[in-house]
């Protein structure tokens, strides 16, 4: 498993995974420049990839998301130290954000912990058909091909219609939502976007017949 990392993160990450080495001394890392993450991503593509928020977070960190949305399904954190970006980030197509404040070495080792535990976990699994359209999934690919349609998706996306796939034509919480996608960080509100995105992509307009929403909850219709 890979981790790719934006250069200027490196001593905050370092740190973050020294207090847990023992458990992920299999885990490749590896650093890049700003102007070489695209490139790098498309020739070797990680699991896992870290961006910086920093001071000229446009140039570092939206095209990139911009133009790697375009490409693959690598799953993108974001590091930031601004609250008031956090939701724009999600929106552009990140699928994690986490707020850097000083001293929370453990907190974001807690977070990484968590996020390689679940690709870890991911099974290997057959195609599965869907009779939403009609979708049919390619999960080690984050892939599905919808009314003839190929589309790549973000990891969370692809997390996102699995859990859907999984529990159709029953009603999933928010709240359950949010907790199996991104565990105790996650927030509703990052849920709402992502949702957005996801009815965005696949051609899922109001009034919503795909992905519905009732009582505080989502289903995907079949």
């Amino acid at each position: 498993m890979m981790i790719m990392v934006e250069r200027s993160l490196e001593l905050s990450i370092r740190n973050a995974l020294s207090i847990v080495s023992t458990q992920f001394s299999d885990i490749e890392i590896v650093y890049v420049e700003p102007e070489d993450i695209k490139p790098t991503v498309n020739r070797i593509p990680p699991e896992i990839l870290i961006l910086d928020a920093g001071t000229n977070w446009f140039e570092d960190v939206i095209k990139p998301i911009r133009k790697l949305r375009r490409l693959n399904s690598v799953y993108i954190l974001v590091i930031t130290s601004d609250r008031d970006r956090i939701s724009r980030i999600v929106n552009l197509g990140a699928d994690n954000v986490h707020h850097r404040q000083s001293g929370t070495d453990e907190v974001l080792a807690a977070r990484l912990t968590s996020l390689i535990n679940r690709f870890k976990a991911l099974p290997l699994m057959k195609p599965l058909s869907v009779n939403a359209g009609v979708i049919t999934i390619f999960p080690e690919h984050s892939t599905l091909i919808h009314n003839g349609k190929v589309i790549l998706l973000t990891p969370m996306e692809f997390k996102l219609l699995m859990i859907l796939t999984n529990n159709h034509m029953e009603t999933v919480s928010s709240n359950q939502l949010v907790q199996d996608l991104w565990g105790d960080n996650g927030e509703v509100t990052s849920l709402r976007m992502l949702i957005h995105r996801l009815r965005t992509i696949l051609g899922d307009k109001k009034p919503h017949r795909l992905i519905k929403s009732f009582g505080g909850g989502y289903s995907l219709n079949s």
